[in-house]
């Protein structure tokens, strides 16, 4: 078994610096190059409101890119910025690509494939807000995803099984303890010669039930505090 293992740096002093050491570990050696050479671009030419949170590797996989995740970043930075790091995509098949995804977003995010130079495929991570309790669906949720069946790349039952999904429920087995479900992000990818689609994360929690008087036993009730206090697990 070799799994996908990612680590985030955002809190540290040198990212790069932090992102080479970790993904040295990964691989058992130093890294190529041309691999660091990459990747200063990549944290280099970053606009100021933009940063890296996440670098990983995906082992299992027979090419292994680094995977460079990019949060921060406006819609009319994107271009820019992959036109800087030399990202080897179609920028038209891009350009067409922001201009059909929907509008209610509350902020993007980038997963580059990085080796010897930035590989074609494109990852965009879509948040529609993270500021809400788990237990009730994000409506900008439902207008996002209504516009992807619309664009054909969702599912109407998989739509209808993604909003069905949030909600939360308790286990005492050991300790008195909440279990909650939510809509993390949806990602839509590009990868050449145009092919697009999109895959959903989902987000489950644990947290202290004890710590949390304000959610109701009744699932059929709103907590008021909820989405606060999972922000901070």
């Amino acid at each position: 078994l070799r799994p996908s293992v990612f680590f985030g740096i955002d809190r540290t002093g040198s990212h790069q610096r932090a992102a080479e050491a970790g993904l040295t570990l990964l691989r058992g050696s130093s890294l190529p190059a041309q691999l660091t050479h990459t990747l200063s671009l990549c944290f280099g030419t970053l606009p100021t409101n933009a940063r890296v949170f996440q670098v990983g590797m995906m082992l299992s996989r027979k090419s292994t890119p680094v995977r460079v995740c990019v949060g921060g970043l406006a819609r009319d930075q994107l271009l820019g910025y992959l036109s800087a790091i030399g990202w080897s995509g179609s920028m038209d098949d891009l350009t067409d690509v922001l201009e059909a995804l929907p509008h209610p977003l509350q902020a993007l995010a980038v997963d580059l494939d990085v080796g010897g130079d930035v590989g074609p495929r494109l990852g965009i991570e879509c948040y529609v807000g993270r500021e809400y309790s788990l237990v009730n669906v994000h409506p900008n949720w439902e207008l996002f995803l209504e516009q992807l069946v619309e664009l054909g790349l969702c599912l109407p039952s998989k739509r209808d099984a993604l909003l069905a999904w949030p909600g939360y429920a308790f286990r005492d087995a050991v300790l008195p303890s909440l279990f909650l479900r939510g809509i993390n992000h949806v990602k839509v990818v590009w990868e050449p010669p145009g092919r697009v689609y999109a895959k959903a994360y989902l987000s489950f929690v644990h947290a202290w039930r004890g710590s949390i008087p304000e959610v109701p036993r009744q699932t059929g009730e709103t907590p008021s505090r909820l989405g606060d206090t999972v922000a901070h697990h």
